[in-house]
């Protein structure tokens, strides 16, 4: 491995040196051919969108219940966030080059990636207690540790443009290439495995089902994909044409929750394949992020309207909660230590925590 030039962490309180190292060249990719299996008809799946039960206006805000924090650089378009095994928040920023941490007493440091315009997208934890996320511009999967010492992994596949991450059954980390159409594998050492998905599929975020497969999202190819350890990929087409599935969790109950920002539903999928939707009553409310809360409910953020929505995933229920500035473009969401929902308000350029 070869250092780079330093740079530096800025919080509240001071800035520090760290160090900044890019992986020495990976070696030639693995690439797998995947294994396409076609659906039976799923059953009881209706051709039509299923509206939500529950139509309730939004709910009025609480200013209580929010509280901001905001971020030194300015307009450092902030994207998705993750709790870290040292009991902080981590995000990305976007045109702020930089990845973040904010921990439970405010503090907040961030930390300027060394590659240029990498455009920093979906983090996470990994299982070596490090954060690990994807530079979609620069191609690259990346780690950085609690003392912001960064470490970039060179995707074998060219502009495979790498956009969601999440931590596997067998301890790697999987990725999605929304380009390359591949699902990707790394190590904690750096080397990268690649499984080839239908091509144009453009797969956006992914998680872990509770089946152990690793279940992502084809925002052009309007399916929901599984993965398997050993790269078998089952995709599953969804109800309707245009749903764009962006956002993925594994629900509470054994499903797969999923955002659809075209036509303004979430989605659930059982691990068969049999899709039910549920139609937010705001329309055009653009759902981006979803988590599941500490409460047991789906939780996502509704990026175009400046809200928050939540849905029961026992009855399909879905309430929609006002954020305190409706232009403030809501999208990375998720639980944090605290069990508070914590989410990013691009627009306004802060991190916000959220008491139910």
């Amino acid at each position: 491995m070869r250092r780079l030039a330093p740079a530096y962490a800025c919080s509240v309180v001071l800035c520090v040196g760290f160090t900044v190292a890019l992986a020495d060249p990976t070696p030639a990719p693995t690439v797998t051919p995947f294994t396409y299996i076609t659906p039976a008809p799923l059953p009881g799946v209706s051709p039509t969108p299923s509206p939500s039960p529950t139509q309730a206006p939004p709910a009025t805000p609480n200013p209580r219940a929010f509280h901001s924090f905001a971020i030194q650089t300015v307009d450092s378009k902030a994207q998705y966030i993750a709790r870290g095994s040292d009991g902080a928040m981590w995000f990305t920023e976007s045109t702020g080059n930089s990845v973040a941490r904010l921990g439970m007493d405010g503090v907040l440091s961030e930390f300027r990636l060394a590659t240029e315009k990498a455009l920093p997208n979906v983090i996470t934890s990994g299982p070596d207690g490090n954060l690990w996320f994807a530079e979609t511009q620069a191609n690259r999967i990346a780690t950085i540790t609690r003392k912001g010492i960064i470490t970039e992994f060179k995707i074998p596949t060219a502009d495979s443009a790498p956009v969601g991450i999440v931590t596997g059954p067998d301890s790697n980390l999987w990725f999605t290439e929304y380009v390359g159409d591949r699902i990707g594998r790394i190590t904690a050492k750096g080397k990268i495995s690649e499984f080839v998905i239908s091509p144009k599929s453009g797969a956006t975020e992914i998680a872990l089902g509770p089946d152990y497969g690793l279940w992502f999202a084809e925002q052009n190819g309007n399916k929901i994909g599984r993965a398997g350890a050993d790269g078998r990929v089952t995709e599953f087409p969804l109800v309707g044409s245009d749903n764009y599935p962006n956002s993925i969790v594994a629900g509470p109950d054994g499903n797969i929750w999923f955002t659809q920002v075209g036509s303004g539903q979430i989605g659930r999928m059982t691990l068969t394949g049999a899709v039910n939707n549920f139609l937010i009553p705001t329309r055009h409310s653009g759902p981006g992020g979803i988590a599941v809360g500490a409460d047991g409910n789906i939780w996502f953020t509704e990026t175009n309207v400046g809200q928050l929505g939540m849905v029961n995933p026992k009855t399909g229920d879905i309430l929609e909660f006002k954020v305190l500035n409706v232009d403030s473009g809501p999208f990375g969401i998720a639980k944090g230590p605290d069990n508070n929902i914590w989410f990013v308000e691009s627009r306004l350029n802060k991190i916000t925590r959220y008491s139910p």
